[in-house]
């Protein structure tokens, strides 16, 4: 099984991985190692070059370019026995879980929706205010199905132990 993990910056999503104990998928970037990073372990450092070869290869399952750096996931990870986890954008999941169902790989797309990044949702689909109010309340309340996210696994926050309850 693997879990397409998405959510707004600072949602906890690693950290949400770390505490679960599920293994985590680590992508491959051309940006160079922020302050404490490290290669293999947060990302694979690559080259242009190198990634762009990859690519042509056809070893990459997605890729995406973002502010002049490119960020990708190798297919082989994906395609290995066990449980484990994939942190993506939206655009990138839509593109794995292709590649997944194409391929038979059973997965679960998870989004962690911090009660401030369902607020602007509902604000942008809602008539007024109060209207945001009572769909934020019903989401937090854990009625996530009537919400019309797209994924199989809505958490209000990032906790370890609502998340091995929703895969279990």
């Amino acid at each position: 099984m693997v879990y397409l993990v998405t959510g707004p910056s600072g949602a906890g999503k690693t950290w949400l991985l770390q505490q679960s104990g599920i293994e985590r998928v680590t992508t491959y970037t051309t940006r160079p190692p922020r302050c404490g990073e490290e290669d293999g372990v947060d990302y694979h450092f690559v080259t242009k070059e190198v990634f762009m070869e990859m690519v042509e290869a056809g070893l990459m399952a997605e890729y995406a370019e973002f502010y002049g750096n490119f960020y990708g996931t190798s297919k082989t990870p994906l395609l290995q026995a066990g449980e484990r986890a994939l942190i993506i954008e939206p655009e990138g999941s839509a593109n794995i879980g292709k590649f997944l169902d194409e391929l038979g790989v059973p997965f679960r797309r998870v989004w962690i929706a911090t009660p401030i990044c369902l607020r602007h949702l509902f604000l942008s689909q809602s008539r007024d205010a109060s209207e945001a109010e009572r769909r934020l309340h019903d989401g937090i309340e854990g009625r996530w199905q009537q919400l019309g996210l797209n994924a199989d696994i809505v958490l209000p926050v990032a906790d370890p132990h609502l998340f091995k309850k929703s895969i279990a």
